[in-house]
């Protein structure tokens, strides 16, 4: 599975603006995710499918 990501930064007057995206599962792969528990009580759910997140950040 391969995930990508960007980010970019930038000076809004005297505040810094940062904008970041990524794309994971960008093949859209199907797998499963092994969660462990305790007491050995370990199991497999199916992966997620490719998402996409956008995020902006402004910090003052």
């Amino acid at each position: 599975m391969i995930d990508v990501g960007a980010r970019y930064k930038t000076k809004l007057g005297k505040n810094t603006l940062t904008v970041s995206s990524s794309v994971e599962n960008l093949f859209n792969k199907n797998y499963w995710q092994v969660q462990r528990g305790q007491y050995d009580r370990s199991f497999a759910v199916v992966g997620m499918p490719r998402t996409y997140w956008l995020k902006a950040e402004l910090d003052f």
